[in-house]
């Protein structure tokens, strides 16, 4: 039979081994809820990357269509004025082209001039 002193570190040795393997489970788990995090992570960055691209690329198209749109508006204008002031009819002089303004306002243009976008 073990000492009263014996019998006391045996159960603090015992103590300490449970209490250690409760440690090491609990980091173990940490370690894998992490692990699934950030794989989560990566998952969701992979997704807003592409939808960042995917905007990107779609602002980029349309400002290239709003630059030639006004582009277009500008030549349309230019033709108008040149071809001998207004006109009734919807066309710009002898050209034949639309009025500026029934394009403005088939393009949903406010009516006014806008700055250019580069």
């Amino acid at each position: 039979m073990l000492s009263p002193e014996s019998q006391k570190r045996e159960r603090r040795r015992i103590a300490n081994r449970d209490c250690a393997r409760r440690i090491r489970q609990r980091k173990t788990e940490l370690l894998a809820d992490l692990t699934a995090s950030v794989e989560q992570l990566q998952a969701d960055n992979a997704r807003l990357l592409a939808t960042l691209t995917e905007v990107t690329r779609c602002w980029r198209d349309t400002t290239l269509e709003n630059c030639e749109l006004r582009a277009r508006i500008a030549l349309l204008q230019a033709g108008r004025l040149s071809a001998g002031g207004c006109s009734s009819g919807g066309t710009g002089g002898s050209s034949g082209l639309p009025s500026p303004v029934g394009l403005g306002a088939q393009l949903g243009s406010p009516g006014w001039p806008l700055p250019m976008v580069l």
